[in-house]
Order: structure tokens, then sequence, then C-alpha cells
């Protein structure tokens, strides 16, 4: 079990995952056979994680109010992304350990506005099927199309065929870090995406939270 530090207590690595995850057996071509490491992350840290993250500043008003509790604030987690971050940032790493992949199954809650709950399509309360990839920018293309096979395999196994996949890149507002590989036009490894067999939109600027 991995704690990564004292402001975001409750992050675990992958040797503190699996026996969370038991439970809910895990099956041929879950995403650990593809090389993903189970994860973990609190459903209520402190404000610290959006103040690091800059998630206060941006999406405050799509959150639930903190509760108080002993001189310090506490937010129902509206992500995971932060937190495999911390995971990430939270041991020694080497430029030969990647790519690092990370999965979850979070649960995240939302405030959404009553007008547009909609269903299972927009909802303040579910559980995200996670990942997050940290690898070099010469393995983006390879990571990309990686991905993008386990998801299209995934999405037919249960008999999704007819679908759209959405490009997004990085916003001109809003946004925090370097612009590299996200200020690029077309984005880092977007031909991977056109040539899979799928209907494939893109939109400068777009992103959703």
């Amino acid at each position: 079990m991995a704690r990564c530090s004292r402001s975001w207590p409750g992050c675990l690595a992958s040797q503190g995952r699996p026996s969370a995850q038991d439970h809910r057996g895990l099956q041929p071509g879950s995403p650990e056979t593809g090389g993903y490491d189970f994860v973990f992350s609190p459903i209520s840290p402190s404000r610290c994680w959006g103040e690091t993250s800059g998630h206060l500043d941006f999406y405050a008003d799509g959150m639930y109010p903190p509760m108080e509790l002993d001189g310090a604030s506490y937010y129902p987690k509206p992500m995971n992304c932060p937190f495999h971050v911390a995971v990430y940032q939270g041991g020694q790493r080497s430029y030969r350990d990647l790519p690092q992949r990370f999965f979850e199954l979070g649960a995240v809650y939302r405030y959404e506005l009553s007008g547009a709950v909609h269903g299972l399509l927009r909802s303040r309360g579910f559980t995200q099927d996670d990942s997050h990839i940290f690898c070099t920018p010469d393995q983006i293309p390879e990571e990309l199309a990686s991905l993008l096979d386990f998801t299209l395999s995934v999405l037919r196994a249960f008999g999704f065929d007819d679908f759209q996949a959405k490009l997004s890149t990085r916003p001109t507002e809003k946004s925090v870090g370097d612009d590299f590989p996200f200020g690029t036009w077309p984005p880092t490894g977007s031909e991977t995406l056109w040539s899979r067999p799928a209907s494939a939109t893109s939109r400068r600027g777009w992103r959703a939270f």
C-alpha cells in the first residue's frame, strides 16, 4: 500500500489495489492484461488536490460543496485524474519504467444542473472506467494504437458496433501545463484514430468535464 502524500491520503499504488479488487473477479481481457496497473483514489479528498491540480479554479461550479471536518475541507471526488498523477509522483520513476499505465474503476460525484441530468448519459454519480498513460513523446502513437484497439475490442464484446469517436485537443483557455504535444494540429497520433474502423470527428480546443 502506498500513500502519495500527507495531503492526499488514500491513493493506493498497484501493490495495494489487488486486494481491494479481488471481489470484482478479474477476467481475461481486463485492463491489467494490457499492462495496466490497478490504482485506487479516495472518495472524499481534502481541498489540497483541487488547489494543486487547478480543478477548483476551473470546475468548482460542477462540484458538490465541501464537507468541513477538523478545520479542513473535503470534496466528493469529481474525477480521478489528479490522483493517478499523484500515484505516479509518489514513487521513484525512471524513463526505463515508461510507459506506465494506471487503471481504476473509480466512483465520482458531480453536481450537474437539474436540467442537464439525463439518465445514464448525464448523472450526478457514477463509476468511471478510467485510465491514464504516462509515456515519452515517441511512445504516443504506439500507446494510442494499443489503447484504441483495446477500447474497440471491449465495445464490440458488448455488441456496440455503431458508435462515434471524438478527438479533443487542448483548449485555448482554462488549461495548465505545456502546449506540447497538445498544441500541434493535427494532434500527435491522430492518424491512428482515423485508421480505425469507427466514425471519428475532431474538434480543436474541445474538452468535456
